[in-house]
C-alpha cells in the first residue's frame, strides 16, 4: 500500500482543523480547574495522544493515528490544536470537532487523573478513498501519584525434594515416592525436566519428564494407580513412522512367555529383566507378572537388531512403555539396559536444515539524490531489497506529489541483475520508477507516469540520480 501525500490538500486540511464548532467562555471567567495540567496517553494503534489544560479547558491536543481506506492510507498527527480560549469541559465531558465534522475527538475524566474517550475519522475523496473509523484513547494527568503495587503471595516453598546435580531438576511428593518405590535411577533414569502441566490424550495432567519414562499424576485414581507411565515404546515408534502391528509375531516356546494379546515373546535375556521389577501392587515379596506388566507393558516387537542415537547396533525388544537393549560388553545384571526413551521422545532428532545461499550485500546502505525536477529520492537497500523509498515529483506547474513506499505494508522491491522496477497504478495515480545500479555508489533512473487526481492533474516524465551515503 502507497502513503500518498499531496501538498495542496494538506494545507486545506491544516486551515479547516481550525474551524472549532461551539462558543467558548473567555478565559478569565473560567477558574482554575480539577483537571489543569499536562495530559498523555496512547491510542488503541498505541499511538501517542497528549493534551494540556488550563482553567478547566483543553488548550492544546495532539493525536497521532493512522487509517486505512483502501485506495489510500491516511495519517497524523492531526497536528498541533490550539485554540485561544481552550476548549471548555462541562462536567466531566469534552467534545469537538473540525473539518465540518469529519474528525471528532470526544472524551471523558474518570476521575482526576485518567481520562478515556473516541476518536472519529471519516473521508470522501473519491477512487476507493472513502469511509470512516473510529479508535480509543486512554491519557493520565503527568506528575499524578500512581497507586502502589499490590505485593504478590510468595509461591509455596517445594517440599522434601530430592535434586540431581547431573541434570540440575528435583523430584519431589507422589512422583518422588513413586520413583524411590519402583526401580528408581535403574528403570526411570535421571529427571530431565520439571513438574508441569501438560496435554495427555486432550487431558490436562501434570506430569514429569524422565531418561526412560515418563510419570504421569492421576490423583483421582486409588494408589498405586494415581501415577501412571507413558507408553513411550509405542510413542518412540509412532515418532519414526514405525507401526509396531506390523514386525513379524512370534511363537510360544519353553523358557519364554507368549503373550496372544500382542503376538510376541519375552525370551533370555530379556526375560529375567523383565521380571525383576514391576509396580508394587499387592505388598507380597517379589514381583507378579501382573506387576511387570503395569510397568512395562506387554511386548510390541520381538529380539531385532537396530542401530541407535549413538550410531551403533544392538539387539533390542521393544515394549509398549520400554525399549530393552542388550549391551554385551557389560558384565550382567547391567548386560541389559533400558533405552532412554523419555530424552528421545521429548527431544527427537530434528533434520538439519539446509544451509541458506548467501545473499549479496552488495548495494546494501541508504541511498540519496535527486531528480531531473529537482525533487528529492531516498531509499535503504538491505541484502539485495529495496526496503523502504521515498521520492516527489511534479505533475503540474503548481502541484507536486510524494510516493512513500514502506514495509510492512508495501511489498520489498527486489533488485535484479544491478536494477529494479515498482509500479504505483490505481485509480488516480499510474508511476512507474526504474532503477540501475551504474556502480557500488551510484544508480540512476526514470520517474514516469500520470495523475487523474482532481485537484493534481498532469504527467511526469523525469530522471534521477542518487549516491549510497
Amino acid at each position: 500500500m502507497m502513503k500518498i501525500r499531496h501538498t495542496l490538500r494538506l494545507i486545506t486540511v491544516m486551515i479547516g482543523m481550525f474551524a472549532l464548532i461551539g462558543t467558548l467562555a473567555p478565559a478569565s471567567m473560567r477558574a482554575q480547574g480539577t483537571y489543569d495540567g499536562n495530559w498523555s496517553g496512547t491510542t488503541e494503534q498505541s499511538t501517542p495522544i497528549t493534551f494540556t489544560i488550563a482553567n478547566n479547558s483543553i488548550m492544546s491536543m495532539e493525536l497521532d493515528f493512522e487509517f486505512n481506506y483502501g485506495g489510500c492510507i491516511i495519517s497524523g498527527p492531526t497536528s498541533q490544536i490550539y485554540y485561544q480560549e481552550g476548549v471548555p469541559i462541562t462536567g466531566n465531558e469534552f467534545v469537538f470537532e473540525w473539518n465540518d465534522g469529519r474528525a471528532v475527538v470526544s472524551g471523558t475524566f474518570n476521575d482526576s487523573t485518567s481520562a478515556s474517550g473516541t476518536f472519529f475519522h471519516s473521508v470522501n475523496q473519491g477512487a476507493g478513498c472513502t469511509g470512516q473509523n473510529e479508535i480509543t484513547w486512554t491519557a493520565t494527568k503527568e506528575g499524578a501519584a500512581q497507586p502502589e503495587p499490590q505485593p504478590q503471595p510468595e509461591p509455596a516453598a517445594p517440599t522434601e525434594e530430592r535434586c540431581f546435580e547431573e541434570t540440575g531438576h528435583c523430584i519431589s511428593g507422589r512422583i518422588r515416592e513413586f520413583w524411590e518405590q519402583n526401580g528408581g535411577l535403574l528403570v526411570f533414569g535421571l529427571p530431565i525436566g520439571p513438574q508441569q502441566e501438560e496435554t495427555i490424550e486432550d487431558q490436562p495432567i501434570q506430569v514429569q519428564w524422565f531418561e526412560r519414562n515418563r510419570l504421569e499424576l492421576q490423583p483421582e485414581n486409588e494408589r498405586p494407580y494415581d501415577v501412571l507411565l507413558g507408553r513411550l515404546g509405542v510413542n518412540r515408534l509412532e515418532q519414526q513412522g514405525r507401526s509396531w502391528f506390523e514386525f513379524p509375531k512370534g511363537q510360544a516356546q519353553d523358557g519364554c512367555l507368549f503373550f496372544e494379546e500382542s503376538g510376541h515373546t519375552i525370551c533370555e535375556p530379556f526375560l529375567s529383566v523383565w521380571q525383576a521389577d514391576g509396580l508394587e501392587l499387592d505388598g507380597a515379596p517379589g514381583k507378579s507378572q501382573q506387576e511387570n506388566l503395569v510397568l512395562f507393558g506387554l511386548p510390541v516387537s520381538e529380539p531385532q537388531s537396530e542401530t541407535l542415537s549413538d550410531g551403533s547396533e544392538y539387539t533390542v525388544q521393544w515394549f509398549e512403555r520400554a525399549r530393552f537393549e542388550l549391551h554385551p560388553e557389560n558384565e550382567p545384571p547391567f548386560n541389559v539396559l533400558l533405552g532412554l526413551l523419555g530424552s528421545e521422545v521429548s527431544n527427537p532428532p530434528v533434520a538439519e536444515e539446509p544451509t541458506p545461499e548467501p545473499v549479496s550485500t552488495q548495494y546494501d546502505g541508504n541511498w540519496r539524490g535527486k531528480t531531473s525536477q529537482g525533487r528529492d529520492v531516498s531509499f535503504t537497500v538491505a541484502n539485495q531489497t529495496i526496503t523502504s523509498m521515498k521520492y516527489k515529483f511534479d505533475v503540474s506547474d503548481d502541484c507536486n506529489i510524494e510516493i512513500s513506499h514502506e514495509s510492512p505494508r508495501a511489498t520489498p522491491i527486489p533488485i535484479t541483475d544491478d536494477g529494479f522496477l515498482s509500479t504505483l497504478d490505481d485509480d488516480e495515480l499510474s508511476i512507474t520508477i526504474t532503477g540501475t545500479f551504474n556502480s557500488d555508489t551510484l544508480v540512476s533512473g526514470t520517474i514516469q507516469g500520470t495523475s487523474s487526481m482532481s485537484d493534481c492533474r498532469g504527467n511526469v516524465d523525469a530522471t534521477w540520480e542518487a549516491s549510497r551515503q
